[in-house]
């Protein structure tokens, strides 16, 4: 499964814009961490294929901004799309978030 990352939701929106996508679902998911909350938001943008920006913070200089701009995008989507974009939202330890990125990363790169 192909997946593409970003690391802000200025270029998560320009690239989705600029493709004319909607996506087919959105994920999110509050990470809980000792010092706050970190937010990983997924985006189904064909039948194999998944964005990724995780670089959400509501702690670091600006976590909050980059927040508020997601949930913008996912309330548009929402508002417009309804119920053809499937939407859930998860919430997981950080420590378990990364020892899974972690753990994909090495099978990717194949060791």
């Amino acid at each position: 499964m192909p997946c593409k990352i970003f690391y802000t939701p200025e270029r998560l929106i320009e690239e989705l814009m600029k493709r004319r996508i909607v996506p087919l679902e959105i994920i999110k998911v509050r990470m809980f961490e000792d010092v706050g909350y970190r937010y990983l938001y997924m985006f189904r943008v064909s039948s194999y294929e998944w964005w990724i920006i995780d670089e959400c913070t509501d702690y670091s200089g600006c976590g909050s901004h980059n927040r508020e701009v997601m949930e913008k995008l996912v309330k548009h989507y929402r508002s417009i799309y309804g119920k053809l974009v499937k939407y859930e939202e998860y919430e997981v330890p950080s420590k378990v978030y990364h020892l899974l990125k972690n753990t994909l990363y090495e099978a990717y790169k194949g060791n």
